[in-house]
Order: C-alpha cells, then structure tokens, then sequence
C-alpha cells in the first residue's frame, strides 16, 4: 500500500500537525498508535494520489531524497491501474 506516514511519541504533536494540514486542505488519516521498545508511538498517514500533490505543491520536501520518494510514489500511484484514467488535478 502507498501512503505518506509520520511517526512521533507525542500523540499532541501529531494531532497538530493534521489541523495545520487540514487547514491546508490536506486530508489525513487518524492519529494511530503501536507499541514498540517499552513505549507507545503515534502515527498517521496520508493515503489518496490528490492528497500526495495537493501536499507536494503546498508544503513539498526539503530533503532531496524525501523530495525524490514523493515525486516517485505520485508517479506510481499516478500510473497503478486504479488512476489508469485519472487527470492532472
């Protein structure tokens, strides 16, 4: 499965950066959680292709190599026989 994900072990901290997000009008997923080395971690994740350009146009990547990953999974998802169809936004 394709998603954009971000990971932190304060739930607070994800929950504010889904309502800046959803200010932006970039959708998310809830706030999950797991457990893992004696302590719970939170994630979300961002799962639609006009959710990954909406955020790549917005916000986008300061790491070149996250910038290149972001770029390739909308290329993907893009190109997967679901969008096989699907318009430029």
């Amino acid at each position: 499965a394709y998603n954009l994900r971000w990971h932190q072990d304060r739930k607070d901290i994800l929950e504010d950066l889904r309502l800046f997000l959803k200010e932006l009008k970039i959708e998310s997923n809830p706030v999950r959680k797991y457990f893992k080395n004696g302590k719970f971690r939170y994630y979300f994740n961002i799962t639609n292709l006009k959710q990954y350009w909406h955020f790549n146009k917005i916000i986008g990547c300061t790491s070149s190599i996250k910038k290149r990953n972001l770029e390739l999974l909308i290329k993907k998802v893009k190109n997967s026989k679901r969008y096989k169809n699907f318009n430029d936004f």
